[in-house]
C-alpha cells in the first residue's frame, strides 16, 4: 500500500469521525435538534420535519459510519451534499438568534449562526471535496 492511498484513509478516518461525533450527540438528543431545524424555518411543516429530521441523523450516522470503514467515493458525494445542506442553513440564518439549539458538535445549527461557523462548514466541505479529487486521481 502506498504513502498516498495510507494518508487518504487516514482522512477519510478523520472526516468520519467529525460526522460520527456531530451524529451521535443528534441521536442523544434528536428532539433538540427536530427544534433548531424547525427554528431555522428551513422546513416549515411539521409533517416533512418528522420524516427529513430523522433521515438526516440516520444519514449522518451513516455516511460517518461509510467514511471510516468503507472509505468509498460514493460516501463523499453524501459528506458533500449533506455539508451544502449545513453550509446553506447557516448561511441563510447568519447571525440570527435562536431559542433551540441542537448541541451537535457546536457548528452545525448553532444558537447564534456566525461567520465563524460558516467558516468550519465551509473548511470541512472544502477537506471532503479535497478528499474527493484525491480519491479520483488514485
Amino acid at each position: 500500500m502506498s504513502a498516498s492511498l495510507i494518508i487518504i484513509k487516514v482522512f477519510y478516518v478523520i472526516i468520519g469521525v467529525i460526522f460520527l461525533k456531530s451524529s451521535l450527540s443528534k441521536i442523544k438528543r434528536p428532539m433538540n435538534f427536530y427544534y433548531a431545524i424547525m427554528d431555522y424555518k428551513i422546513i416549515t411543516k411539521k409533517r416533512i420535519a418528522d420524516l427529513v429530521v430523522p433521515f438526516l441523523v440516520s444519514l449522518e450516522f451513516l455516511l460517518a459510519c461509510l467514511l471510516i470503514t468503507a472509505a468509498s467515493v460514493s460516501s463523499l458525494i453524501i459528506g458533500i451534499s449533506l455539508q451544502l445542506f449545513y453550509v446553506f442553513l447557516i448561511l441563510s440564518n447568519i447571525n440570527k438568534e435562536f431559542k433551540n439549539n441542537c448541541g451537535c458538535f457546536g457548528f452545525n445549527t448553532p444558537r447564534v449562526p456566525t461567520l465563524k461557523h460558516f467558516s468550519m462548514n465551509i473548511f470541512l466541505l472544502i477537506s471532503i471535496i479535497i478528499l474527493y479529487g484525491l480519491q479520483e486521481r488514485i
